[in-house]
């Protein structure tokens, strides 16, 4: 092995000797230094992810057992997506598989959606029964892929004229395409899904309320994806019940008279709010509805494609321990039980 410390001191020394030779070569190796060192900082406080999901693993659920009769069985797609399934019909919520890299998002490339990562989730969890498509919100990561899933499927997509129109960007037919009515329950098979009014997390992309107001075709960039109204799903079969939250907000009053027995809680940017907001949700969420389990959803990071190992939110998005602590802590107060879904893992919900 060569002796490494010799060798750094005689680079050393080279480049001394370059630099006193050529000043120019000085202000270029103080420039490169400086962006070296921003870029270090700009890693460890902005891109890379906010911890480790091995310290949670404890947390982790997975039951692949089938769903019958009493039972539904929920298996997660990353973000917010879950394919809802009683062993007859299926529903899902959200539609984001495509990755959409950190730097499409940040220099605005345009994006579309890619079958190939698309129909390998998909068949990956068995969604060959998918009737209907619930949208929560229309901003990318949880409408993207929404439009060649229902071609896919043959399935009606459910969304807010916002997510109508991302759907007709992709031509799904006016007939499969359903308004979200606060006012009207949804019947799917055995389901029976209720809208729920809610509010998106604050500080959302385009601005609370921002609309999508004609067809928006692919390839688009993020930014296009506006939020177009955020909405809760009460999820009902025979014998349990199920409330899908994508987003760490809420509307005082909303969920009075909400009861469920699992409730999915999308908890990002939860990390990053004051402690009195993060109070204030829990008891509006946890506190009102009592379910039995919480589980936590809007977690991983959204620019990594949907696979096992899931990564945390970057330090950019959110602090995602902070949020799971806060959580945690809230479920153990109350005796609930919390648990956290992989990609492609399903608990069973009774």
């Amino acid at each position: 092995m060569p002796d490494i410390s010799r060798f750094a001191l005689g680079l050393r020394a080279r480049l001394a000797g370059a630099v006193r030779q050529h000043p120019v070569l000085s202000i270029a190796l103080a420039l490169q230094l400086t962006t070296a060192v921003a870029l270090g900082a700009v890693w460890q406080t902005k891109i890379r992810h906010s911890g480790d999901l091995n310290d949670y693993r404890d947390l982790l659920v997975d039951d692949p057992g089938g769903s019958s009769g009493a039972t539904v069985k929920v298996t997660s797609l990353g973000t917010t997506m879950m394919l809802v399934d009683d062993g007859t019909t299926q529903i899902l919520i959200d539609a984001f598989i495509t990755p959409a890299g950190l730097l499409d998002a940040a220099l605005g490339r345009p994006v579309s959606t890619d079958p190939d990562s698309v129909d390998t989730a998909l068949d990956k969890v068995g969604a060959d029964r998918v009737r209907a498509i619930f949208i929560s919100h229309s901003h990318h990561d949880h409408a993207l892929d929404v439009a060649y899933i229902a071609h896919r499927t043959g399935a009606t997509v459910h969304g807010s004229p916002s997510t109508l129109n991302i759907a007709r960007g992709g031509n799904v037919p006016e007939d499969r395409l359903a308004l979200l009515d606060p006012e009207k329950s949804v019947t799917v098979g055995s389901f029976t899904v209720r809208t729920i009014a809610s509010k998106h997390s604050p500080n959302p992309m385009g601005g609370e309320g921002a609309t999508i107001d004609k067809p928006l075709l692919q390839p688009a960039p993020i930014s296009a994806y506006k939020e177009g109204g955020t909405y809760d799903f009460l999820v009902a079969a025979p014998e349990t019940s199920m409330l899908f939250k994508g987003s760490a907000n809420w509307i005082p009053g909303a969920l009075a008279g909400v009861h469920a027995d699992a409730l999915f809680l999308g908890i990002g940017g939860l990390g990053r709010a004051e402690q009195s907001f993060s109070k204030d949700f829990l008891d509006a969420t946890i506190g009102t509805v009592q379910p039995a389990i919480v589980i936590p959803t809007h977690w991983n990071d959204l620019f990594c494609p949907v696979h096992e190992g899931l990564p945390l939110q970057r330090k950019l998005i959110d602090n995602t321990p902070a949020a799971f602590d806060t959580v945690l802590a809230r479920t153990k107060a109350d005796g609930v039980d919390i648990g956290l879904l992989e990609a492609f893992a399903s608990i069973t919900i009774h």
